[in-house]
């Protein structure tokens, strides 16, 4: 349970970094490397598209994974930006 907000945004956070890590351990990292920026744009065209439609048809069907989808495409487009997108995974985090 959560007390504040700092304790939620941590909170939602973990789960966010979670779903990075077992998404890039599924897939690696060249869905991304392929497109780059553009195609994390297309990416996040077709979550928001899911997150209207989820709002007006479905409120709780997907709109929590689609949120955490969208906060993880923006993580990735950072770190594009920063050009540590394709740094190896932690021995933890095995293979890539």
């Amino acid at each position: 349970m959560v007390a504040t907000f700092e304790e939620a945004v941590d909170a939602c956070l973990a789960n966010v970094r979670q779903v990075l890590m077992d998404r890039r351990k599924k897939y690696g990292s060249e869905n991304i490397n392929r497109h780059g920026l553009s195609g994390l744009v297309v990416r996040l065209d077709d979550k928001l598209a899911r997150l209207g439609h989820s709002l007006t048809d479905h409120p709780d069907e997907t709109c929590y994974d689609t949120l955490v989808d969208v906060v993880g495409y923006g993580i990735i487009g950072l770190m594009w930006i920063h050009n540590w997108w394709g740094l190896p995974l932690g021995d933890d985090n095995r293979p890539d």
